[in-house]
């Protein structure tokens, strides 16, 4: 016998996102886990750019001051510590 690769989910959401959801999956020629799982991977990525933008902010202000030059902070982002 063998296992499924999938599972299957069930979540309630209001009658309107049912409706949106279901128009974008024919609108995009897709089935509603193809969709699915496509919105999980561009949040992902969002998330990550999110994550990303954060650090360089972060980076931002912690390197205000430090450096002379951008060649010196290339230097030392790229120098083996």
């Amino acid at each position: 016998m063998s296992r499924r690769k999938t599972e299957v989910m069930s979540f309630s959401v209001p009658p309107e996102t049912k409706r949106e959801f279901k128009k974008l999956a024919e609108e995009q020629s897709m089935g509603a886990s193809e969709l699915f799982r496509e919105m999980v991977r561009v949040y992902e990525d969002y998330r990550e750019e999110k994550e990303f933008r954060r650090l360089q902010r972060y980076g931002t202000i912690q390197s205000r001051g430090r450096f002379e030059s951008e060649e010196e902070l290339f230097e030392f982002l790229y120098s083996e510590r």
